[in-house]
């Protein structure tokens, strides 16, 4: 795992991960969802995100489980691309999103905001080759002047299919 983590659990609160998702349990799990049985104390959720526990116990969260793109068979999450596309040169900012595909189910597509002139396409492809496995990276692109943002100010992931008739092979 990278970085540090979300952290440890409070102290009460259980966790786990099965399957590759993450699963919390204890007092402060909500009673239950409105005009549903109640859940039962000992419950666990699964919170939809993915992720995974370290040897030191520390949660390390990788995505929603809806924003996982599957390509040829591998998971692709698109935030790990979505760091190494903004830390390319010329662009101010990325997400990624996934493009169904007849032949690999979804292909990884990323939209960009660049910093200033947008790099050429074989400077940006270049960057993310010495950074990203091939299943990894996007195989089409569009750029764009904003990233599109939910009312609170995160990123719109929603929003971002409609994205696609505009994308562009990445060469």
């Amino acid at each position: 795992c990278e970085g540090l983590g979300a952290g440890e659990p409070l102290p009460g609160v259980r966790l786990r991960v099965v399957d590759g998702r993450i699963q919390v349990g204890g007092p402060t799990l909500m009673a239950g969802y409105w005009g549903e049985p109640a859940l039962a104390t000992d419950a666990w959720f699964d919170t939809g995100d993915l992720g995974e526990i370290d040897a030191a116990g520390r949660l390390h969260v990788h995505a929603r489980r809806a924003d996982l793109i599957v390509t040829g068979g591998e998971n692709v999450y698109p935030i790990e691309v979505e760091q190494a596309l903004e830390l390319a040169p010329g662009v101010a900012g990325a997400a990624v999103f996934g493009v169904a595909d007849e032949i690999w189910g979804q292909t990884v597509a990323a939209a960009i905001v660049a910093d200033g002139a947008a790099p050429p396409d074989a400077q940006l492809a270049a960057w993310i080759a010495g950074r990203l496995a091939p299943h990894k990276r996007p195989r089409a692109v569009v750029y764009v002047p904003a990233l599109p943002q939910t009312p609170g100010g995160k990123l719109d992931r929603a929003a971002l299919p409609a994205l696609a008739a505009r994308l562009r092979p990445l060469r």
